[in-house]
C-alpha cells in the first residue's frame, strides 16, 4: 500500500497485517507517517496504490467498530464541557441521527468510564483534569464505540513516566479484549506488554517476535543512537540470526 500528498510519498510499500487480540507498538521519527497510516486504516486517507481493508470490510464501512485516541484531542478549552458529556460523544455513531442518548448509551459510558478508573470524575470539567486523566477520558470516549479495535496515536505525549506506566498497565487490561495498536515516537515508552514491535519511516519493517536492534532503530531515525535503560525490569532485544 502506497499514500502520497501532493505526489510526494508518505507511505512506501506498506504490508501489515495486525491479527485479532494483537498489541501492536508502531515506533517511528515524526513526519515518518504514523498518522497517516492510522488515519489510511480509519478510511480518512486513501492510499494511492493497494488495499486497505479492516475486519473484513473497507475502513470507511469499519469505522464504528473502530475506537481512535488522536494524538492531540482537540476541544474548547474555553467551552465548558464535562466529562459525562465526552464520553457519550462515543455513542454519537451509533445513533443514526437520531436525537438524544438512550439507557444503553448511558450504560456503556458508564462501564468505560469505570474501565479507564474515571467514573468518579464524571462531573467534572475536562479542562480541570491532569493530561494523564483527560488522557483516560478521551480512551473512555473510543471504547464508548464499543471498538473491536482500538487505535492510539502518541498517547503519552506530554506525560510524566508515572502516569505513562498507568497508562500502558490500562491498555494492557484492556487488551484482553480489544485489538491495539499504538504509535509513538518516543522509543523510551514502549512498554513489555507489547506483543509486537515495528519500525515506520515511510516503510515499515515488523519485528514479529520483539526482537530490535540498534541498527534498526538507526535506520528508522536516520542518525545514529545509543540504547539506554534505567532501572530494572526493562526490554533487551536479541540479535537477530
Amino acid at each position: 500500500m502506497w499514500v502520497r500528498y501532493d505526489h510526494v510519498p508518505v507511505l512506501e510499500a506498506i504490508n501489515l497485517s495486525v491479527l485479532r487480540g494483537d498489541y501492536l507498538a508502531i515506533l517511528g521519527p515524526n513526519g515518518g507517517g504514523k498518522t497517516t497510516l492510522l488515519k489510511t486504516a480509519l478510511g480518512l486517507v486513501a492510499p494511492w496504490r493497494g488495499k486497505v481493508t479492516v475486519l473484513g470490510q473497507p475502513p470507511a464501512k469499519a469505522r464504528g467498530k473502530i475506537g481512535y485516541v488522536p494524538q492531540h484531542a482537540r476541544y474548547d478549552k474555553d467551552f465548558p464541557i464535562s466529562v459525562w458529556d465526552i464520553v457519550l460523544m462515543g455513542r454519537l455513531s451509533n445513533r443514526g441521527g437520531m436525537p438524544g442518548y438512550s439507557k444503553e448509551d448511558r450504560e456503556i459510558a458508564t462501564e468505560a468510564l469505570r474501565a479507564v478508573d474515571m467514573l468518579d470524575y464524571r462531573q467534572r470539567q475536562i479542562n480541570d483534569l491532569s493530561g494523564g486523566q483527560r488522557q483516560r477520558v478521551f480512551i473512555a470516549r473510543a471504547l464508548a464505540v464499543r471498538p473491536q479495535i482500538l487505535l492510539l496515536d502518541e498517547p503519552t505525549a506530554g506525560i510524566d513516566m508515572k502516569v505513562q506506566t498507568n497508562l500502558y498497565d490500562l491498555l494492557a487490561e484492556l487488551n484482553r479484549d480489544i485489538t491495539i495498536v499504538i504509535v509513538t515516537h518516543d522509543i523510551g515508552v514502549v512498554s513489555s506488554r507489547v506483543r509486537r514491535v515495528a519500525c515506520l519511516n515511510r516503510r515499515l519493517i515488523i519485528h514479529d517476535e520483539k526482537q530490535l536492534t540498534k541498527e534498526d532503530i538507526e535506520e528508522t531515525y536516520q542518525c545514529p543512537v545509543e540504547l539506554i535503560a534505567h532501572g530494572l525490569p526493562h526490554r533487551v532485544f536479541e540479535e537477530h540470526q
